[in-house]
């Protein structure tokens, strides 16, 4: 899908016909949105002007896209409808104490935006929701000591998944939307992007980019992994963006893989090198 660019990140609309990426081949922190078929064709821009425009996620109806955008001095979450028919619209500015901002997940309602921002005071990134109920209202849906990304939200918005560094590895977990002081860990071994389906499927990647099927049993505020099972093994570039997302049935993928699929299929080892560094002086 597309041409050959630095895409950084990856989502399916609701309907499963559309797929947004934005578009980091400009470097410098000029980044824009483009929307393509999802079978297939010619894409269309979506955002323009300088700056930043990153990290989109669908709305619920599919009727509008929301992102991180970085148009003057400061980070801000802005929104345009994804027909393109309107102008951008700043939903939040950030202090200038936010050195990023990633958004991350709508609510099936509606009503929250999840986000990550890095704070320059804490020295970390973590998740934030954003209420757009008319009180912009931000509040942290789980709140670790640690830095943590990724919170999305269930397909019923009861749930959200996030990843953190709270054991010192990053580790999978899911917590109650709103909160109640539940928390549960799904990966085992090391685990980050996860991605939600079919309602009761989780995907995540390992740390060796295996993507991984979790089938779990949630009831109330109850939660339990019935099974973990491994699916393929992704070819992704060195980044921890999410480079990849699931269509709402689990029946496909969509990933931003490397050009080269082979470029990591081998090494080279250079013997002797500190003799042959003192040759080429």
């Amino acid at each position: 899908i597309g041409d050959v660019r630095l895409w950084v990140t990856v989502d399916i609309s609701p309907d499963g016909k559309e797929v947004v990426a934005d578009d980091a081949t400009l470097g410098s922190g000029g980044t824009d949105l483009w929307l393509y078929p999802a079978k297939g064709g010619v894409g269309r821009r979506l955002t323009f002007g300088p700056g930043a425009k990153v990290w989109a996620v669908w709305s619920p109806d599919g009727k509008y896209i929301a992102y991180a955008c970085h148009p003057e001095t400061t980070w801000a979450i802005c929104r345009k409808p994804a027909d393109g028919s309107g102008a951008e619209q700043t939903l939040l500015n950030f202090s200038p104490d936010a050195l990023g901002a990633e958004v991350v997940g709508w609510s099936p309602d509606g009503r929250y935006i999840s986000f990550d921002m890095y704070s320059a005071k804490a020295g970390r990134q973590n998740d934030w929701i954003l209420d757009l109920d008319g009180s912009k209202k931000l509040f942290e849906p789980a709140t670790v000591d640690a830095a943590q990304y990724d919170g999305n939200f269930s397909s019923d918005g009861h749930w959200l998944v996030y990843f953190s560094y709270e054991t010192g590895r990053p580790e999978v977990f899911v917590v109650p939307f709103p909160a109640t002081g539940a928390k549960y860990q799904i990966s085992q071994a090391g685990g980050w992007a996860a991605r939600w389906a079919g309602g009761d499927k989780l995907f995540f990647l390992t740390m060796g980019n295996r993507l991984m099927e979790a089938d779990l049993a949630m009831s109330g505020d109850s939660l339990q992994v019935k099974s973990i099972e491994p699916l393929f093994q992704m070819s992704l570039p060195s980044t921890t963006a999410p480079l990849f997302d699931v269509s709402r049935d689990g029946s496909r993928f969509i990933v931003a893989t490397s050009a080269d699929p082979a470029a990591s299929d081998s090494i080279t080892l250079l013997l002797n090198w500190p003799e042959r560094l003192k040759e080429a002086r």
